[in-house]
């Protein structure tokens, strides 16, 4: 039931807006928009007869190429209805960000010529662009090789590129492309004020603690850089100078600064728009959409049959996320019956393809899904094997242009088998706090189905390799050489030898490297010191020619943390050398690595690391923590997250390398 007074007093357009929605009956509409009748009869009851009613939007419906079609729709039913200008009634999306803040300064008449360019199409302007070309590139409060989309054509825009700084929080994707990176302070480290989306409060945003390292504020790196130009004296004021006059409105609004920072500010918005019944249009009235073109309804495409939905996650916020974040592979959603009918299974890696790219993801399948569609979260890194902008077409919406992400359209479709898809891992994990990290997620990534013991919970090592493709052995607090208070080593270091004779690649890290070396006729031994911290060392010539660490150059400095070595094996070849400690990574029997270093840390078993050396709570390594003064752990610590990124970098080329073994091993029979 419409409200005929609101439509015959505060709207235009009305008829014409009828006669589009009379082309459909309503079970073609139905169809259309993927509901049940009964749905619709829901819907039409709560508007008619249990107003008033009021609809809150979020971004999705924006992410279409159409959008306003939608838009447009969803309000001519809150005006039909008669829920427009009543409390409780409406359509809203929240209040507008940057409404409180004086536009004078916004700066869009300052250089009126300057060329700006479509981040929904910003890889391919960038490449395009020329009278003059992109030379550098500053990013600031963004991570486009992550989240705009087409992240290709974006990454060959930063390669072109001769000069990029970005300024930013994480060493994200697009960190790695960065000649500079700037690290900035977060809302704990500044003084500002914030609107935000949603309401229509302003809050302080106070300094709770002093800039971390080397970080600064967006606003400092900006101050500081005024000073080289003429109009140094305009720019350079304090933040609360700035302040004051950004938010000219708030104080007008009878707010203060002052006032500000001790609490939030409501805006004098109104608390029921349109409750006048004036509206923002050349009538005052209410106006209806009178055109819409239909052959941009979507149609079905039986090669790209499903929407990408990439929806924002609980946990995080765009891409604010570190690598140990990751999980080994995205995840998708798809309807429990399209799965079936892919031939797709829960829980298998499958291949995610569109017009423009394709991705590894793992299927979940959901029986509450809509037939039509794929979800999964945005804002996962490409790095990381997430980067589900590799998919998504760069085109701008027709109104707005802005970055219509749903348009893209895919299709799921089994991994393709080969031998390391589906290669079973035997894992052997001797601490809590020593985990598989970065290389057993890249093993996983690259589609490998991981089966972990731990020895410290009293798992038993299995009897033989049978069932399994290869073994990974850990590090922990035992020493390699107490069969005592380890009985299992033996058994450990037969196993290692069998996996590598019937050709099944052996991986051993830290005390898996030291039993690797003994299983094969090297002797352990303690050095009287510790090795700790992030070491560079060097490729020998067989090193340089090895399939697994040779072909992952360039070396990073790699953490260490170990008190004991050991003499190299006979017949084992050394690859990486130290100075400490000689022996870092050899290669023994026919399919055997082991890595004295950590080339398995991530930033969440760094840090843990340290912190536990630092604090003196790690019984075997106690009697060292004097021999690193305070001065030592803060350069470490400042260090600390590009020295991971390369190690992590690192870590998972050697892992895909060792991975590719399994293939080597069984698709021709070779070893190497």
């Amino acid at each position: 039931t419409e409200d005929t007074g609101f439509l015959k007093k505060h709207t235009v357009g009305f008829d014409e807006y009828k006669r589009i929605i009379d082309g459909y009956t309503v079970e073609e509409l139905c169809s259309l928009a993927g509901v049940t009748m009964a749905d619709i009869e829901i819907l039409a009851e709560l508007f008619s007869q249990q107003g008033p009613t009021s609809i809150l939007l979020g971004w999705g419906v924006h992410r279409y190429e159409y959008a306003h079609y939608s838009l447009r729709a969803i309000d001519a039913l809150s005006a039909i209805s008669g829920n427009i200008g009543v409390p409780g009634g409406g359509v809203s999306q929240g209040f507008e960000e940057y409404g409180p803040y004086d536009q004078k300064y916004w700066g869009d008449d300052l250089n009126p010529s300057r060329r700006t360019f479509l981040i929904p199409k910003v890889g391919e302007e960038i490449l395009n662009a020329v009278d003059p070309e992109i030379r550098m590139i500053y990013v600031t409060a963004a991570n486009p090789l992550c989240m705009a989309p087409s992240s290709e054509k974006v990454e060959g825009a930063f390669k072109k590129a001769e000069f990029v700084v970005y300024s930013g929080h994480f060493m994200d994707d697009t960190a790695d492309y960065a000649d500079v990176f700037l690290p900035a302070t977060t809302f704990l480290e500044e003084e500002d004020v914030m609107a935000s989306f949603g309401h229509n409060y302003v809050g302080p945003v106070n300094r709770a603690i002093e800039p971390v390292g080397d970080c600064k504020s967006e606003f400092k790196m900006f101050y500081e850089l005024s000073s080289r130009f003429s109009f140094a004296d305009q720019y350079r004021h304090s933040v609360d100078k700035w302040l004051i006059d950004l938010c000219g409105p708030i104080w007008e609004q009878g707010c203060d600064l002052e006032t500000l920072r001790k609490g939030a500010f409501r805006l004098n918005a109104p608390m029921v728009p349109y409750e006048d019944k004036v509206f923002p249009t050349p009538s005052g009235k209410y106006q209806f959409m009178t055109f819409f073109d239909q052959t941009h309804l979507s149609g079905s495409d039986r090669e790209f049959p499903y929407r990408l939905l990439t929806i924002a996650p609980h946990g995080y916020i765009c891409s604010e996320r570190t690598m140990v974040e990751h999980e080994a592979l995205p995840v998708v959603r798809l309807a429990l019956n399209e799965a079936k009918l892919r031939n797709v299974e829960d829980g298998k890696p499958v291949l995610v393809r569109s017009a423009v790219g394709q991705l590894k993801a793992m299927l979940k399948t959901d029986t509450g899904m809509r037939r039509d569609v794929v979800i999964t979260d945005r804002g996962g890194w490409t790095k990381a094997g997430h980067g589900l902008n590799m998919l998504t077409l760069d085109t701008p919406s027709q109104v707005g242009e802005g970055t219509p992400f749903y348009e893209t359209s895919v299709t799921i479709e089994p991994w393709s088998e080969d031998s390391i898809v589906g290669a079973v891992i035997l894992v052997v994990q001797h601490s809590v706090r020593a985990p598989g990290g970065s290389f057993c997620k890249a093993l996983s990534r690259q589609g490998a189905v991981l089966s972990l013991i731990y020895i410290e919970d009293g798992d038993s090592l299995p009897d033989s390799p049978q069932g399994y493709d290869g073994l990974v052995v850990l590090g922990g607090p035992q020493q390699s050489f107490d069969d005592e208070t380890s009985p299992h080593l033996r058994s450990l270091m037969k196993l290692m030898r069998d996996f590598d004779m019937q050709g099944k690649p052996v991986a051993g890290i830290c005390l898996g490297s030291q039993l690797l070396a003994r299983a094969y006729g090297g002797q352990p031994w303690p050095m009287g010191n510790l090795e700790f911290g992030f070491i560079q060392h060097e490729m020998t010539t067989a090193g340089m020619e090895d399939m697994v660490v040779g072909e992952a150059l360039p070396l990073p400095p790699l953490m260490e943390f170990h008190e004991d070595s050991f003499d190299l094996p006979k017949a084992a070849s050394l690859l990486i050398q130290g100075k400490q400690c000689p022996h870092q990574c050899f290669k023994v029997g026919n399919l055997s690595y082991g890595f004295q270093f950590h080339l398995e840390i991530d930033s969440e078993i760094t840090n843990n690391w340290i912190g536990l050396f630092q604090r003196g709570e790690i019984d075997n390594y106690r009697v060292y923590r004097e021999k690193f003064d305070s001065a030592y752990f803060e350069t470490l610590l400042e260090q600390l997250p590009l020295l991971v990124a390369k190690s992590e970098e690192y870590c998972c080329r050697v892992a895909g390398n060792w991975l590719k073994l399994i293939n080597r091993s069984l698709v021709d029979g070779s070893v190497r």
